[in-house]
């Protein structure tokens, strides 16, 4: 089979591919992003935008193979084919507008809403719970009216924290072509598109990045304001542009993660380094407690045998003073009893005037130290006077 002029076939070799860490994709699983153009027949402009964004992604640009590595693209080229076949210009083989049957579609009347519904249930609410989620949804249309290429957004307050995200994708294509006009962007649910792709598909799947991307059927005019015909070739640039615009956000959404994970594993280390440190310190007052119950413990044993050695030696010296004493006192005594037997020997007092001169007082008092008592010599006198010489 050859290979169609204008088109580059992806070869499986492309993935394989040694690139430096920052164009590796962050994320482990592919997102998904869903295209589709042409559910109204006669805005055949949307087919054009759809050929443009086609041809880029199969392209060798940076921004298509950085996106292939990246995104899983859906593509519904042509979401209304019955009324293409039969000419319609906003409806379906049975008469309905299928841009306004999202909300309850027939499987019989309206087949292509109902896959596609399908094909977005599939991708939100995978079987697989590790698949990522669907990063963008966008239906390409015609516009008979306004000038430009512009888009229609979802509604959200302006405190929401989706108020500025949903808006960056317009404004990077504005900022890259004036083709696209960022001021003619509606980010409102008016009541007579409620059952339209982009706000059923926001609400009942959550899509935030979800919109009708709209293209003149005139013309657009410049930063000039110098009015020009679109062609061709300028529906192909608006697709090419919008594909540059996806590559721009998803660059942008991945710097934004990584920003979040190192700041996230900077809090990790710093939590983790507190509290290694925290389990240091209540280690460290563990061992200073168990110290401290340790010297508690050995302590008294301690003070209890320099206690024990004092008293022995203080019970030592006092024994040894006391018998000093004693030892004294009976050398003493002994020289007085001698001296005294040796006086009355001289004298030749007999042994009952020993025997009177040192009797036992009562009370353990000598009447010679009591003042009220009558001298030892008198009472002698007169108790026994023929004992005298």
């Amino acid at each position: 089979m050859s290979e169609p002029k204008g088109y580059n076939l992806i070869k499986l070799s492309d993935f394989d591919e040694t690139d430096s860490r920052l164009s590796m994709p962050l994320y482990k699983r592919k997102k998904y992003v869903i295209i589709m153009a042409r559910v109204h027949p006669g805005e055949s402009n949307g087919s054009f935008m759809m050929q443009g964004l086609i041809k880029f992604l199969c392209g060798d640009s940076h921004s298509a193979k950085e996106l292939r590595k990246r995104i899983v693209f859906k593509i519904i080229p042509m979401s209304n084919p019955d009324g293409v076949i039969a000419g319609n210009y906003r409806t379906c083989m049975c008469g309905h507008d299928l841009n306004r049957r999202y909300h309850e579609p027939d499987f019989r009347l309206h087949p292509t809403v109902v896959a596609i519904k399908q094909l977005t249930n599939e991708l939100v609410f995978p079987k697989n719970a590790d698949s990522e989620d669907v990063l963008l949804l966008v239906d390409m249309h015609g516009h008979s009216r306004k000038k430009n290429t512009f888009v229609y957004g979802p509604e959200v307050p302006l405190h929401h924290e989706k108020y500025y995200k949903i808006r960056i994708i317009p404004r990077l294509i504005a900022d890259e072509t004036s083709k696209f006009r960022y001021f003619s962007c509606k980010f409102r649910h008016e009541r007579s598109k409620l059952k339209a792709a982009r706000i059923v598909m926001w609400k009942q799947f959550n899509i935030s990045n979800c919109y009708t991307y709209e293209s003149s059927m005139h013309g657009f005019f410049d930063e000039n304001n110098q009015n020009y015909e679109f062609d061709c070739s300028s529906y192909e640039e608006m697709g090419e542009h919008l594909v540059n615009g996806i590559y721009e956000y998803l660059m942008i959404i991945e710097e934004d993660e990584r920003r979040r994970r190192l700041k996230d594993l900077e809090k990790r280390k710093k939590k983790k380094l507190k509290q290694q440190l925290e389990m240091k310190a209540a280690l460290a007052v563990k061992e200073a407690k168990e110290k401290a119950e340790q010297s508690n413990v050995e302590s008294p044993i301690k003070r209890t045998d320099t206690i024990r050695r004092k008293l022995t030696a203080q019970i030592s010296t006092t024994r040894e003073k006391s018998a000093n004493v004693l030892n004294t006192e009976n050398d003493q005594t002994k020289a007085k009893r001698v001296k005294k037997k040796n006086t009355n020997s001289k004298n030749g007092t007999s042994l009952a005037v020993n025997q009177v001169t040192e009797p036992d007082y009562p009370n353990g008092q000598d009447p010679e130290n009591n003042p009220n008592e009558p001298p030892c010599s008198s009472r002698i006198t007169s108790a026994s006077p023929g004992l005298l010489p």
